[in-house]
């Protein structure tokens, strides 16, 4: 479970990173995409970390 909450961690942190990085020039539609890759991201995450263990 530590593990997992881990990669989730981490997934949330290089989408954060990445925003940053980008820049705040973004929009609503921007955001809403970024907030949706990042919850896609979440899922798989979780997805192959249910199928390993």
């Amino acid at each position: 479970m530590v593990r997992l909450l881990l990669k989730v961690l981490a997934t949330v942190a290089v989408f954060a990173g990445l925003l940053v990085l980008l820049g705040s020039g973004f929009g609503t539609v921007e955001i809403t995409v970024w907030t949706l890759l990042l919850a896609a991201s979440v899922a798989v995450v979780i997805k192959r970390h249910r199928s390993v263990g």
